[in-house]
């Protein structure tokens, strides 16, 4: 399916080029010019289409203006396309060109905006909504900041799968993704394909997306920070990607955390998760199938409903270092078909079973401290060769103490009720 989503992606792409929306044989002189409003804000009724000729069109149109530098770019700003689902709403093209895309609202189009093979552009203070496709398409862009911009139901009607994101970027790099909104994105709200890679993800809020961030086909060190990531099936998204870092996220209330699923050869490798806030995920807050150098460290893993609080599953020469894992229904940290992983120095506590190990082969379990569990430590009769040592396990409590400490006020009790009795007999016989 997600095969043949990108192929019908890319195809709709290319009929746009070849059909009536011909976009390289579009020319200015083609679409009716609009007569602008004084007050500055302007509906247009066209797709706005700049083909590398941002002069002509800032000559053209009282929207428009700049000189396309790094010190007065071309702005387009206050203008409002609504068509149903013709092509883009604005598409920019082969451009080095510095340009700002400002205060302005694209909806019901194919995308919102597309840039194709495109540098040094700005998207601020801008609404993409109720887009079929996309509300903003990167295709091979370098150098595009989006910031401070919401995007909204994309694809709410088709029902189709992968592309309908919030922002879909097809070999983009560098690019930057900053304090913007997504809400309510069929798949995504930042969706990276196909070696999207150098990319940075900050300070964002994702909400009721399916998906909250989407990372896959070779994209790598892509940095994904400081987000808000709520209410969707996957938190993020990881799928045949390497060298992402993840920190600093709380990710919380999405059915899957943080999700790599187990499909070889396709593995996540050299990730980092580091110093999130990641709690009240129903299944699994981090699951790393077929995972390989992974570093977890530093995340507070909570809630009163996951199951297990850091799951590999065939995942290898990975750590998982001084995390907070609490409150897991199932499991704190699972390890099955997995080898030579270190699990060192975490505090686990109120789970079934702290440490749960089956397969699984010369892992390296030490230093943990764990507490409040049925059982510590678990290790199934088909794992071998695993290292466990130097763990501290603390009985469960009762009322907020431990097990050892219940028996010995017990045994105190009884002595003294056992004193108390005998000099009171004494007492009697005197």
């Amino acid at each position: 399916m997600k095969a043949f989503k990108k192929s019908y992606l890319i195809v709709s792409f290319l009929l746009l080029l070849s059909l009536g929306y011909n976009l390289e044989n579009t020319h200015l002189d083609e679409i009716q010019h609009y007569n602008l409003e004084s007050s500055g804000y302007w509906n247009i009724p066209f797709n706005i289409h700049i083909y590398n000729n941002w002069s002509e069109t800032a000559l053209t149109y009282d929207w428009c203006s700049g000189s396309g530098n790094w010190t007065d770019p071309f702005i387009v700003e206050n203008i409002t396309i609504d068509f149903p689902y013709s092509g883009a709403s604005i598409s920019i093209e082969q451009t080095s060109d510095y340009f700002i895309i400002r205060n302005c609202t694209f909806s019901n189009a194919l995308f919102g905006i597309l840039l194709y093979n495109v540098e040094n552009g700005h998207i601020v203070n801008s609404t993409c909504s109720n887009n079929q496709e996309s509300g903003v398409f990167l295709y091979n862009c370098q150098n595009i900041t989006i910031d401070r911009s919401c995007f909204m139901d994309s694809c709410v009607e088709s029902g189709s799968a992968t592309g309908d994101s919030g922002i879909y970027c097809f070999q983009s790099s560098n690019n930057y993704f900053i304090n913007n909104l997504f809400c309510r994105n069929n798949w995504a709200g930042i969706e990276m394909q196909f070696a999207s890679s150098r990319n940075l993800i900050l300070n964002n809020t994702f909400k009721n997306n399916y998906k909250g961030i989407y990372i896959a086909s070779s994209s790598h060190s892509n940095n994904i920070t400081k987000n808000i990531i709520k209410f969707s099936e996957e938190g993020i998204f990881l799928l045949h990607c390497y060298n992402i870092s993840i920190h600093d996220n709380t990710i919380s209330s999405n059915h899957l955390g943080i999700f790599s699923p187990t499909r070889f050869p396709l593995t996540t490798q050299d990730c980092s998760i580091t110093d999130n806030l990641i709690y009240n995920n129903t299944s699994s807050h981090i699951f790393l199938g077929a995972g390989i150098n992974a570093l977890i460290s530093g995340n507070e893993i909570s809630t009163s409903r996951t199951h297990i609080g850091v799951h590999f599953f065939k995942t290898n020469h990975s750590l998982v270092t001084n995390n907070v894992i609490i409150n897991n229904h199932e499991t704190g940290i699972m390890i099955i078909e997995g080898e030579q992983n270190i699990i060192l120095s975490n505090k686990i506590s109120k789970s079934q079973t702290g440490i749960y190990i089956e397969r699984s082969s010369y892992n390296n379990i030490t230093s943990n401290r764990i507490s409040d569990c049925e059982k510590c430590i678990f290790q199934d009769a088909t794992s071998k060769d695993n290292i466990i040592e130097d763990n501290v396990c603390i009985e469960p409590s009762i009322g907020g103490f431990d097990t050892q400490t219940i028996i010995s006020l017990i045994f105190f009790i009884s002595i003294i009720s056992i004193f108390i009795v005998k000099k009171r007999q004494r007492h009697n016989n005197d």
